[in-house]
């Protein structure tokens, strides 16, 4: 929503809290996701899998330009020139193209199956609550311990605090390198090269350079013109299939991970973008023929209060929450 009053940037500042206010739950969930790393979970409480440690960082960078490009985008269109607003959605689809190269080459051209992340808070609540516990419990013991040796006469010496010391660090250390038994170890390594090499990073290099190219043939051709909508189309429809079906063509069949799995059915429904993208929204939904079937069922009094929601919430997805590239 706009912020109220009589501003002529109001939708600018609108973007610029809603862009800092997600910069701040991308921060939290960041240390959060490093905190249940090190304690060696790979999952969260809603089953969500966390991307590993090589990896978190490139994206924490890549969500850090998703959350502020609607804002760059909103103040190139007020305070630049037509051209400024086209070179700056040009450098922040290279960026994002460059990070998912460097990801690519960081998972020896294994698919980028992590996108986002998000940590719940009582995820991390309960494994500092496991630590003070823990904690609780060895001062007890080394307190109890105290006693015993002031009863039976002993005086504990520097070297004795010294030892209890090694070996408290020693036994956490042993803790750590051996995750329990109801969590599952990250690796601190990527993955092994996939068998069907090239056919992936194909698919992948498709799929992360899809954007730049589309906007360059934004720029280049007429904005009516469907050669864009239809280059981005087949780009994306060609990098599904080389990531996919590239596969097929290896003399032992490669098997695709559930997470490769979840990824691609992603991709599949970002599809849906293309029926909310120029020009085809102009040609069918918007002055076409899907608009002039919703204005004549509005007449029927049930379905007028459905189809002005439809409406607002399509033209709210183009205006404020549908990137130009949808990358």
């Amino acid at each position: 929503m706009f912020l109220p009053g009589r501003y002529s940037d109001s939708e600018l500042f609108s973007e610029a809290l809603y862009s800092i206010t997600n910069l701040f739950q991308l921060f939290i969930d960041y240390e959060s996701a490093n905190v249940l790393l090190l304690a060696n979970h790979s999952k969260t409480s809603n089953g969500d899998v966390l991307p590993p440690h090589y990896y978190l960082p490139t994206l924490k960078w890549i969500n850090i330009i998703q959350n502020l490009e609607l804002f760059l985008e909103v103040l190139a269109s007020k305070k630049f020139s037509k051209f400024g607003r086209k070179t700056t959605i040009l450098i922040i689809e290279l960026l994002k193209a460059l990070l998912r190269v460097n990801l690519l080459i960081k998972t020896n051209g294994n698919m980028l199956i992590h996108n986002s992340f998000h940590v719940p808070s009582q995820d991390v609540k309960s494994i500092i609550d496991e630590y003070d516990r823990r904690n609780s419990n060895s001062s007890k013991e080394s307190v109890h311990d105290t006693n015993n040796d002031y009863i039976q006469g002993k005086r504990k010496t520097l070297l004795d605090d010294y030892k209890n010391t090694s070996t408290q660090q020693a036994e956490l250390e042993k803790e750590l390198k051996s995750p329990p038994q109801d969590s599952t170890m990250i690796p601190l390594l990527p993955p092994y090269a996939p068998r069907d090499l090239t056919t992936k990073v194909i698919g992948e290099l498709l799929n992360i350079f899809r954007p730049v190219i589309y906007w360059i043939s934004r720029c280049i051709c007429d904005k009516r013109s469907w050669k864009p909508w239809f280059i981005s189309l087949f780009i994306e429809l060609l990098s599904g299939s080389f990531s996919e079906f590239g596969h097929n063509s290896q003399p032992q069949r490669v098997p695709i991970s559930t997470l490769e799995q979840l990824e691609l059915n992603r991709r599949k429904k970002l599809l849906l973008y293309y029926i909310i993208r120029k020009p085809f929204y102009d040609k069918f939904i918007g002055d076409g023929v899907v608009i002039r079937l919703l204005n004549f069922f509005k007449k029927i009094p049930i379905l007028k209060i459905l189809i002005d929601i439809l409406l607002s919430y399509i033209s709210a997805m183009r205006t404020r929450y549908f990137y130009t590239s949808t990358s």
